[in-house]
């Protein structure tokens, strides 16, 4: 849109003004940000910083660098001949009052035996007043269905509410050559802030911890602190500010944070640094998650014997009229499933839910086991009130050789159920 009022007058007119930056960004980002990859099949591996392929016998653990271009590789599988990056970058600079955050989206195209192209494009800059109240953007439109500005030309935006974060996109890194106003400067803000985006840094400095983790240089635990998880990190204070008096600083703090809740779930010392600084953090956490895992399993299996016990009794007055009832011809044998035990056995055996979607607790089924030379074959469904078989299925739901000699044998001796279920009904 074109500039109207007065504030956006003077912002267009600033950003005519803004340092030309592209080229440097365009080197910058391409040997800093950019993944450094070589692609291999079973005898070669090409690079994508130059396109040259070369023998796959001067990798040692997956990594090379490469005789061509001598980039430093570092070698995954695959068969492709081409691929593209893209991702943001970022520049701050400082004019008149206002704090410039720019963004660029770098595009790069890779093609086995051909030389990368780059392209750089400014994409936004966004004003920072001293009051931070209303933040003016000079960029390019974004549809709603975009999560990055990059239509049209960098004009005057007034995005809504619904859309302003697609003017504030997460850039991947700040340009080492960035500047910072003073007022946060000595806040600890420089080019290495990571995870958060300046204005979300802004909206958090309200927060004494976030201005506390920006000073102590603690990027991981500041980021996830702006991401809504700010209740978890500000139970864990006391353990975060030994962390900081201790220079540990968590890669992974929504591991770390974890790490401590199961920490405190055993019962240790959180504010110990035996415990909140592991030397491995990954393998301890994973430790602590198994350990637990394994207790829960542990509770999980009591209750259901419990459950189990119960249904056992429910399930074996449903059928003490039915004990024992066996059809057989030749080495096949059909058999009555006597207890929830061997709904259990059959269901391991032919992987299917018998068990686990409780056919025991039916109340018009009575199930039996089918066998051929001692072997399970399949699991027979009878319907009660209708006489009928419903169902008769073997491994993985599916029907074995025998089916058709199974629901013979089962119709044949349908009287037998019948015989039964009238005895039960006139002695009920």
């Amino acid at each position: 849109m074109k500039p109207r009022t007065k504030a956006q007058i003077e912002i267009f007119n600033l950003s005519k003004l803004v340092l030309d930056v592209a080229d440097k960004i365009k080197n910058w980002a391409y040997k800093e940000c950019n993944e450094h990859i070589g692609l291999a099949t079973t005898k070669n591996f090409w690079c994508i910083d130059c396109g040259n392929e070369h023998s796959l016998s001067l990798v040692k653990n997956n990594k090379v660098t490469c005789p061509s271009c001598k980039s430093k590789l570092t070698i995954e599988k695959s068969l492709k001949r081409k691929c593209h990056q893209n991702y943001n970058v970022a520049f701050a600079e400082v004019l008149g009052d206002y704090q410039v955050i720019r963004i660029f989206e770098i595009n790069s195209y890779h093609r086995k035996h051909e030389k990368p192209t780059v392209y750089v494009r400014e994409n936004i800059m966004q004003f920072i007043p001293s009051d931070h109240r209303k933040v003016q953007y000079v960029a390019r439109s974004a549809s709603m269905g975009s999560y990055e500005p990059r239509y049209g030309d960098l004009e005057i935006r007034k995005p809504h509410a619904w859309k302003e974060r697609l003017y504030n996109p997460l850039p991947y890194m700040f340009h080492p050559w960035s500047s910072f106003k003073d007022e946060y400067s000595k806040l600890g803000v420089n080019h290495n802030l990571q995870g958060l985006t300046l204005l979300t840094l802004i909206d958090n400095l309200n927060y004494s911890q976030a201005e506390t983790l920006l000073k102590a240089k603690q990027f991981s635990l500041l980021n996830y602190f702006g991401t809504d998880n700010r209740s978890k990190v500000i139970n864990h204070w006391p353990s975060i500010k030994i962390a900081i008096r201790n220079n540990y600083f968590p890669n992974d703090a929504s591991m770390w944070l974890d790490y401590l809740d199961l920490l405190d779930h055993f019962g240790k010392d959180i504010r110990s640094p035996k415990y909140l600084f592991p030397k491995d953090l990954n393998k301890t956490h994973d430790k602590l998650v198994e350990k637990r895992r394994l207790i829960q399993k542990k509770l999980e299996l009591e209750k259901r014997k419990r459950e189990l016990e119960y249904d056992e009794k429910i399930y074996a007055k449903k059928i003490q009229n039915f004990l024992g009832m066996e059809f057989s011809k030749g080495e096949l044998k059909i058999k009555i499933l006597e207890s929830v035990k061997e709904f259990i056995e059959e269901g391991d055996t032919h992987k299917h839910c018998v068990f686990t979607n409780k056919y025991y607790n039916k109340e018009d089924s009575l199930l039996f086991s089918a066998t051929y030379k001692g072997m399970r074959i399949e699991t027979v469904e009878i319907s009660i009130s209708n006489l009928e078989i419903l169902q008769s299925r073997g491994f993985q739901n599916k029907a074995s050789k025998f089916n058709k000699h199974i629901l013979n044998l089962v119709n044949e001796n349908m009287f037998q159920i019948e015989e039964r279920l009238y005895k039960f009904q006139e002695t009920a």
